[in-house]
């Protein structure tokens, strides 16, 4: 088997006239500003569908929260002091 220079006896070409040569019909034939608007659509429909899915996990903590709230009848400091913590501090 060949290698190198006599693997092909095509003409050989300039690495950069070839990789510039392929960049550019990149650019002219998908990277339109049609194709990236339509890339910025799909891109921006997902981040809200996701967002609303946080939303709605979000909604179910405080749901949760709420109700061990309102189980425990007393207030956090008082949860504080019940569990032997002499200074009251936020842990969150």
């Amino acid at each position: 088997m060949k290698q190198g220079r006599d693997a092909c006896e095509a003409v050989s070409l300039p690495k950069e006239k070839l990789e510039r040569a392929v960049i550019d019909q990149l650019r002219a034939r998908v990277l339109t500003e049609k194709n990236l608007e339509d890339l910025v659509t799909l891109v921006n429909e997902e981040l809200q569908a996701a967002s609303f899915g946080l939303k709605d996990k979000l909604d179910c903590v405080d749901a949760e929260l709420q109700d061990v709230k309102a189980r425990l009848g007393c207030k956090p400091r008082l949860i504080w002091r019940r569990m032997g913590c002499s200074k009251w501090t936020r842990p969150w």
